[in-house]
């Protein structure tokens, strides 16, 4: 499977840029709106229709990883502000 354009950024600079999750969802809207599109108004199997679902699918991927990044730095902050010297 091909990346779409849309997510060419690697994960590792997507979490770098510590962006919030409106700012993620504002960033990813034209692309949400154009993966429904493609897969609503296209015919059942047809090439758009499953470039739609594969990047539906790399979207899902990269919230996951987002969502986890985000995680892990609220742990380890958490950690850090109550570790006992």
């Amino acid at each position: 499977m091909s990346w779409p354009k849309e997510f060419t950024h690697t994960l590792k600079d997507r979490t770098e840029m510590s962006m919030s999750i409106d700012q993620q969802c504002r960033e990813q809207q034209s692309t949400a709106d154009r993966i429904f599109m493609d897969f609503k108004y296209t015919k059942v199997g047809s090439k758009e229709q499953v470039q739609s679902i594969e990047a539906f699918q790399t979207s899902i991927v990269l919230w996951a990883s987002f969502l986890l990044e985000a995680e892990n730095r609220l742990c380890k902050s958490y950690t850090n502000q109550h570790v006992s010297v």
